[in-house]
């Protein structure tokens, strides 16, 4: 008979095989997936690597855009810049950039005659698809620019975290396929498909960089530019080409697109191990190791739990920096812990069923009983099927706080509040673990996890329960849920809470046929304070924001900080527009006053954009836009907030579309002038 086969029918090793099925099912069904992406962040992180120079970023920076005091640029200083880099001897050129749109015939002209020279070999414009209302609309250069250039994708795709993880080498657009700029400048320009696992080990810092005014005149050592590819893009955070990223949570977009490239031509493109190798191998460890664990004393047994584990993040720790192989260990390691845990319970169990089963036995074997309960960790009682207590051991006296002389022949429902004796019986007769509240002898209540069964002594039932406090588990727990929910910084909620409040105070709104309110702010100035002091006087400066905003305020109303300079307040219950418009001249008011941060005396101001449900919006995003479109109303004005109007916001689907209308048809020369005779001169 197989191994395996025996394995699968021996007793013990029954709850190992389901609890190895129990995480290959949890790995497969994508319940670890957040943690696996997490460890290769940090494997990144520990072992950062230079980029190898063959790239070389043209950044239109600050700098960049102070020099040339105007955005967007003629068309003709990127045609100087392009002239230039393909004069110092660079290999590719790629824009980051969007040239669908037409600057004026002239500067169109001297672009594409600098195009026409450099040939598409050596210089590519980007290309994007996005998703509009589950419509396609894909972007694309001048027409008159598409002949002299290579077309490059720069679209990403977020994973179920938002995060940019990876691309492909090649993308789809238009009704055919273009590559992606990475693959691009690395040389790939008809590549079969294949998904592109960036290497975030790759240290962004490295990476060569000039700045476009510099280039556009003159300033640089050819030696930097020749025999490199080149791409050129926004990195200025007021440019909004910013992608959310892993280990360093925010890149630009253009040195994303270079840390693809540098994965690309390192060939550090990450080759996962996972899926249903992982899951098999998971639970093959909790069959195999459990029953190990079981026969071992506990330190050895943690001793072989300890090496195992270190072995494993050891070995995916060397791989991942050496061979470019992410291997995912969340699960093997889960199954080592659940199976020690396991065989620990069982090992609790047998103890506890062979104490009771001895009971009424001879002295000494009653001694014995009693000394192995006495050193289990979690406490072990029996009782009555009148509900009274008969026997407990000293973990039980240090959870309830009571001695053992004390808790015999008490009900269990003063130690169990929750539950009477019918409860009792009802539970050991079903058996299995519940999350209830215990109670100490000062009244106190706590959790606890208890695990009840019965067994049959003297033609009558006695209960068994296994008791742990999980007082500071709770803890813990409530502690994550607390720093998932608020802003690390301020302690104010998060995006996420505020949305989650937004939505109960619109139901309750709707419920009761009433109006309420959303406030979006935005420090003016702040950006001043972080570049002429310090990110470090930005962020005590935003601490003491937080209680500013919530002085005038109800004890109902909510603050949270969107992230940055950024904040919203919710109004719920019954707030019309005075009294929202209230509250925000008393916050414009209340910040007017200066703050004192380490010595020194810092005044900034705030836009408010105000919208109220349901006159503004039906949903909570759609509330927040338009308090966005009001906040920045507010910036052009004096007053401070501005509340939403339909009519001055120019956001929306028809304006977009009906301006690359009427581009088009300027273009196309399909525009007629037509006039009405007003007086019949006869």
């Amino acid at each position: 008979m197989p191994l395996l086969t025996r394995l699968l029918i021996m007793p013990r090793h029954r709850p190992f095989l389901l609890a190895g099925l129990l995480i290959a099912g949890l790995y497969i069904g994508g319940w670890l997936d957040k943690s696996e992406r997490d460890l290769i962040d940090l494997r990144a992180r520990l072992h950062a690597r230079a980029a190898s120079g063959e790239l070389l970023v043209v950044a239109i920076d600050p700098a960049s855009l102070q020099a040339l005091n105007r955005w967007p640029w003629p068309r003709r200083y990127h045609a100087e810049v392009l002239r230039r880099l393909l004069a110092a001897g660079a290999r590719r050129v790629a824009f980051d950039l969007d040239f669908s749109s037409s600057f004026g015939a002239e500067d169109d002209r001297v672009l594409e005659e600098v195009l026409a020279a450099a040939g598409s070999e050596r210089v590519a414009l980007a290309v994007h698809r996005q998703w509009v209302h589950d419509r396609i609309f894909d972007t694309a250069p001048l027409p008159g620019f598409r002949p002299h250039v290579s077309l490059a994708s720069i679209t990403v795709q977020p994973d179920p975290e938002g995060l940019i993880r990876g691309l492909q080498t090649v993308a789809p657009w238009g009704e055919g396929t273009v590559p992606t700029m990475p693959a691009w400048l690395a040389g790939g320009t008809g590549a079969a498909a294949r998904d592109l696992l960036i290497d975030f080990s790759i240290d962004p810092a490295t990476i060569p960089m000039l700045s476009f005014v510099d280039v556009l005149d003159g300033r640089f050592d050819p030696a930097l530019i020749a025999g490199r590819a080149v791409l050129i893009g926004p990195t200025a955070i007021e440019l909004g080409d910013w992608r959310s990223a892993p280990i360093y949570r925010a890149l630009a977009g253009p040195l994303l697109q270079a840390l693809a490239f540098e994965t690309l031509i390192q060939e550090r493109g990450l080759r996962r191990l996972d899926g249903p190798p992982v899951a098999l191998t998971s639970a093959l460890l909790a069959l195999l190791i459990g029953p190990w664990f079981l026969r071992l004393p506990w330190r050895l047994g943690l001793m072989l739990l300890a090496g195992s584990g270190a072995l494993l993040v050891v070995a995916a720790g060397i791989l991942q920096p050496l061979a470019a192989s992410a291997i995912d260990t969340v699960a093997p390691l889960l199954a080592l812990l659940v199976s020690f845990s396991v065989a620990m319970l069982l090992r609790v169990e047998g103890q506890a069923r062979a104490l009771v089963g001895h009971i009424g036995s001879l002295a000494a074997s009653d001694d014995l009983m009693r000394q192995l309960v006495d050193s289990s960790f979690d406490a072990i009682i029996t009782f009555a099927n009148d509900g009274r207590l008969l026997s407990c051991n000293r973990a039980a006296e240090r959870i309830f706080g009571t001695p053992a002389g004390t808790l015999i022949g008490t009900p269990v429902a003063l130690l169990l509040p929750d539950r009477n004796g019918r409860w009792l019986e009802a539970l050991a007769q079903a058996g299995g673990s519940h999350e209830l509240s215990g109670q100490d002898q000062d009244g106190r209540r706590f959790p606890i996890e208890a695990t009840f069964s019965r067994i049959q002594v003297d033609e009558k039932w006695v209960g068994l329960a296994i008791v742990r406090d999980i007082t500071e588990r709770k803890a813990q727990q409530a502690e994550l849920e607390r720093m998932a929910l608020h802003d690390a910084l301020t302690g104010l909620p998060n995006r996420t809470l505020f949305h989650d409040r937004i939505e109960r105070a619109i139901g309750a709104a709707r419920r009761a046929q009433r109006s309420m309110a959303v406030l979006l702010l935005d420090l003016d100035r702040f950006k001043d304070v972080n570049d002429t002091l310090g990110h470090d006087v930005g962020d005590l400066l935003l601490t003491e924001v937080g209680p500013r905003l919530q002085q005038p305020l109800r004890e109902t109303d909510t603050v949270a900080r969107l992230g940055g300079d950024e904040f919203a307040i919710l109004l719920p219950g019954a707030t019309d527009l005075a009294t929202a418009c209230r509250v925000a001249e008393r916050i414009v008011d209340g910040l007017r006053h200066p703050f004192q941060i380490r010595g020194l005396v810092l005044e900034i101001g705030v836009s408010i954009g105000v919208a109220l449900y349901p006159e503004h919006g039906q949903t909570g995003p759609e509330l927040l836009q338009h308090a966005d479109v009001a906040m920045y109303a507010a910036k052009r004005g004096p007053a401070g907030f501005v509340v939403y109007s339909a009519e001055s916001d120019t956001n929306s689907i028809r304006q977009l579309t009906l301006t690359g209308q009427l581009r088009r048809a300027i273009e196309d020369d399909q525009l007629l002038l037509e006039f009405q005779p007003k007086i019949d001169a006869r």
